[in-house]
């Protein structure tokens, strides 16, 4: 559930939710499972320091501008992403179980 902040319709989020998943100005992918987010460096990096770590130096996602995540479930990591872009998210898991929502928490 989203933070009060991001809930009141904090100036950060108004707007950028439009970027989601929107190739627009993108310039980082976040591949899971088959699919394939368009994200921005700014939005991403600024909110995650583990996917921060996915892109910078010595790791393949520095030079690729991609980030593999394909052991985790796409599902949590899209709801993930909303988050970081508007500020909320859905509340139900109905695709994932409990176990792969824990195991996708560590990149958070």
């Amino acid at each position: 559930m989203a933070d009060k902040n991001r809930a009141t319709g904090n100036s950060q989020f108004i707007g950028l939710a439009s970027f989601f998943d929107n190739p627009s100005f993108s310039d980082l992918t976040i591949k899971v499972q088959g699919r394939s987010f368009h994200c921005h460096r700014v939005v991403v990096c600024s909110q995650s320091k583990p996917l921060t770590a996915h892109i910078s130096a010595g790791f393949l996602g520095a030079t690729t501008g991609v980030i593999d995540l394909e052991d985790d479930d796409e599902y949590v990591v899209e709801c993930f992403l909303k988050y970081l872009y508007a500020g909320d998210y859905p509340v139900s898991f109905p695709r994932s179980n409990s176990k792969d929502i824990f195991k996708t928490n560590s990149i958070l």
